[in-house]
């Protein structure tokens, strides 16, 4: 089986961690040749890069800003050396395939993941356009990651089927740092009863970390005993203001880290606020770690949360967030270590990269016939 994978870009973000997490999960199945498209050149320093499996071959396009209209050429030219059996794109990398689409002849087949809400994804008229014309190929299949998105989906391109895979994370053991992050947080603790809560995401409009801080300052002010630490990197820099502007003493803003679990393994629970998301990675690696986790109601959050393993607040206001933090503060310490044993068992069940990328070479094997 020759797979290609394609993504615009290694930088931060849940779909570039996924896909590098892919690569090297499938490129451990027998006879599989496994190539990374990557539009923009990449930094051969990022932690995503140096990750990467050696026997993955990566190929970098070069790419300027805007749309690149020598991209779907290159795109061509590269896809007609490798004579894939499967290619495989997320983001918006699926929309400069049309070329690849349009010449085929059935002998390569074409995978899209949607990462995020279609609703979100396809708000724009002439993207739903583009879309929907690609779709219409038999040679192409979508795969949604939550069961949200697929009403969404078919609203949107009735004359589509998706699949659904749910997104997968390897286990991720504690690093050699880990010992020196607990220290660190240890720092930040009021007392040895501080309860630590982390939210992982780049600080944006969409992860809603504005309203998190809203309900932490509220909390702080009614003297609950918690810390709330924000790991991401520092993306919309108004959001990052306004932020600032309003953190008090118990919140911190740690930035960017290339070790992230150490931080979730550090912590009590886990913080995500989003507005949208498709099944956030994030929140496969906390309950891996066991870290009880506190959710709005977005996408594949529901997929993965039910109440034995932690809480999702009933919409996306501060008020109902509050509740959510109330509601795990007042348990008692036996009711969250079996919450926290329950989040690894559904970890281990369901959202194993083994798991899913098994799912899609199954899918690979299925539409290659």
């Amino acid at each position: 089986m020759n797979i290609v994978q394609v993504i615009p870009q290694l930088r931060e973000g849940g779909a570039e961690r996924f896909v590098i997490d892919l690569c090297n999960a499938l490129i451990e199945i027998p006879d599989c040749q496994v190539t990374l498209i990557v539009f923009f050149n990449y930094n051969r320093e990022h932690v995503l890069v140096k990750e990467l499996n050696p026997s993955v071959k990566i190929i970098e396009l070069n790419k300027k800003l805007g749309f690149d209209f020598s991209i779907p050429r290159k795109l061509a030219a590269l896809i007609g050396n490798l004579k894939p059996n499967v290619v495989h794109t997320h983001l918006n990398a699926f929309e400069y395939m049309f070329i690849n689409i349009f010449r085929n002849t059935n002998k390569i087949k074409f995978i899209n993941t949607i990462h995020n809400s279609p609703n979100h994804i396809y708000h724009n008229r002439i993207v739903k356009l583009i879309n929907s014309k690609l779709f219409s190929y038999s040679c192409v299949t979508p795969v949604i990651i939550s069961s949200d998105s697929i009403p969404e989906f078919q609203k949107l391109f009735p004359k589509k089927k998706p699949v659904l895979i749910f997104n997968g994370r390897p286990k991720i053991n504690q690093s050699k740092n880990f010992e020196s992050v607990s220290k660190e947080i240890i720092s930040y603790k009021l007392s040895l009863k501080t309860k630590v809560f982390i939210n992982v995401a780049r600080i944006s409009r969409e992860k809603n970390q504005l309203m998190l801080v809203d309900a932490f300052n509220q909390l702080i002010s009614e003297k609950e005993d918690v810390i709330l630490l924000i790991i991401g990197t520092q993306w919309d820099k108004e959001i990052t203001r306004q932020i600032k502007d309003k953190i008090n003493s118990r919140i911190f803003l740690l930035g960017y880290k290339e070790n992230p679990a150490d931080y979730l393994r550090a912590s009590d629970a886990f913080c995500l606020s989003s507005l949208h998301e498709g099944m956030p990675i994030s929140l496969i690696e906390a309950i891996q770690h066991g870290v009880i986790p506190i959710c709005t109601p977005v996408g594949g959050v529901k997929d993965i949360i039910n109440p034995s393993i932690g809480f999702i607040s009933k919409d996306f206001s501060t008020f109902a967030y509050i509740e959510s933090l109330k509601a795990y503060l007042s348990l008692k310490k036996e009711k969250c270590e079996e919450m926290s044993s329950n989040g690894k068992n559904e970890y281990t069940k369901k959202y194993t990269m083994g798991i899913t990328a098994l799912k899609y070479f199954d899918l690979y094997i299925s539409t290659g016939k």
